[in-house]
């Protein structure tokens, strides 16, 4: 077998083919290609903006009841940061101090079950949502951002 045939193959249908097996892909990314593959020659401009907006946009969710209730027992502290506000959310007192840092499309009260765990060990939990995420101001960012921003809690 030569090197060639051995790697992944992606077909326009949207199936990643590897050594004789096929792995669906979700329709809405199948859809993406076609999109993109027909369009994007056609309209480079509007589908750069469509690109843009799929990469950097982000999109908030509602809150389960128990960040609800977690949520309300945070001190909330509104930090500028760029020229917008990222939303800072502690709690517990502490000597000892822990960061968490939420994932893409996230939230500082995701992560409800860690700080709860956490606060039990007597540490002073500190969460931030990310720009454009959460409490946060905005509606999209970079992940070159959202680093800084930790960069920025963490130094105050």
């Amino acid at each position: 077998m030569n090197k060639e045939s051995s790697k992944p193959q992606m077909t326009i249908a949207g199936e990643v083919k590897s050594q004789g097996a096929s792995q669906p892909v979700p329709l809405f990314l199948k859809m993406y290609r076609i999109l993109f593959t027909v369009l994007g020659p056609i309209l480079p401009k509007l589908m750069g903006l469509v690109a843009y907006r799929l990469w950097f946009k982000t999109l908030r969710f509602p809150l389960p009841q128990k960040e609800k209730d977690f949520l309300k027992k945070a001190r909330h502290t509104r930090m500028p940061f760029e020229g917008k506000e990222i939303r800072v959310l502690s709690w517990g007192t502490g000597e000892k101090q822990v960061l968490l840092v939420h994932g893409w499309q996230g939230r500082a009260t995701q992560m409800v079950y860690f700080a709860e765990a956490l606060l039990k060990e007597g540490y002073r939990v500190i969460a931030l949502d990310g720009p454009a995420h959460g409490l946060s101001s905005g509606n999209a960012t970079t992940i070159f951002r959202f680093t800084r921003a930790i960069q920025h809690v963490e130094n105050k």
